[in-house]
């Protein structure tokens, strides 16, 4: 959410996300963009203990900050011994490649034996900059070094997740635009939708995928009523996205929805979301470490004058689900 430096709004946050004693889930990836700095605190603060309802069941788990792009992990305490290899990165693509109000934090980890990265980003803005935006992604994409040196981002982990303000804008007339959202005419708003022309014709997220979008544009409003705001006549647009890759023949991972909180008010953007399911891979242990394994037990039975021959190990396949924002 680009909340455009907006303090915290706790009945706005019901409207994005729903606390974890309404709906639980086990990761909650969320993604900040124009976050006032003197406001870092109480954005993480209040997210922790919207989502926790004071059950202090859910901890922080990360967090990375560029100026006002920011991206906060929050997972539920049952599931922090299972995440291990932590790193976090930020790429500026600002002036000069060196200012930090455009760019990219990220983050990842592996979850058992599923490895996941998180880019949160804020694109170059203006209609006519999609080229530079398409310059933005590919600077990122190079200089983020998470997971294993020397090894190109999108080809080492299971998952990958891009989303933030990517600042992408449909192209066409303001009153028109306005006159389709009004319709709800969402399949024919997409077809005039900078990123996703840009997609098809593989100039830019190569590989990428995108829920379907039935959804208002996020950008842009009223801060604090459901008005289309006139700047400069810009045409509404989806400038707020969730895109998501996985490593070939991969099938554990899917997306259950794709929407916009389009009453959350505070920012003259909306809030996306999207709710993803996916099942971990479990530890692989060989058979014959596993004989190895009970050949040495057994021994240590017979020291102890004790029978373990009856003792198997049995691997489930877990379930699990995180709420990206």
């Amino acid at each position: 959410w680009n909340v455009s430096e907006s303090e915290i709004n706790f009945a706005n946050l019901k409207m994005w996300i729903p606390p974890s004693k309404v709906e639980p889930h086990d990761i909650y990836v969320l993604g900040l963009q124009e976050c006032a700095q003197g406001l870092r605190k109480q954005w993480i603060s209040g997210l922790l203990r919207h989502i926790d309802c004071g059950r202090k069941e859910y901890v922080l788990l990360n967090k990375a900050w560029l100026l006002g792009i920011g991206i906060i992990i929050i997972v539920h305490r049952a599931h922090v011994c299972k995440i291990s290899h932590l790193h976090s990165q930020v790429v500026p693509t600002g002036k000069g490649n060196i200012i930090g109000n455009k760019g990219a934090t990220a983050i990842s980890f592996q979850f058992q034996e599923t490895s996941f990265a998180f880019i949160n980003s804020h694109l170059a803005a203006r209609a006519e900059k999609f080229e530079k935006r398409a310059k933005n992604f590919n600077r990122i994409i190079k200089n983020l070094e998470l997971g294993r040196p020397g090894l190109d981002v999108l080809h080492q982990f299971t998952h990958t997740f891009f989303f933030g303000d990517l600042n992408y804008r449909i192209e066409k007339d303001f009153y028109e635009t306005v006159n389709m959202v009004k319709m709800k005419k969402w399949s024919e708003l997409i077809k005039f939708d900078q990123l996703r022309y840009q997609m098809e014709k593989n100039h830019v997220f190569y590989g990428f995928k995108e829920g379907e979008i039935n959804f208002c544009p996020t950008y842009r409003w009223e801060r604090n009523k459901n008005t289309v705001s006139n700047k400069r006549e810009q045409a509404p647009s989806y400038c707020d996205r969730i895109l998501y890759k996985s490593l070939s023949q991969t099938y554990d991972l899917w997306q259950e929805c794709y929407l916009s909180s389009h009453r959350c008010f505070g920012s003259d953007h909306r809030p996306v979301w999207s709710l993803f399911k996916f099942k971990p891979k479990m530890p692989y242990f060989t058979s014959s470490a596993h004989d190895h394994k009970m050949t040495d037990l057994q021994k240590v039975g017979e020291r102890d004058g004790k029978n373990y021959s009856n003792i198997s190990i049995s691997l489930v396949e877990l379930q699990a689900s995180f709420r990206g924002l």
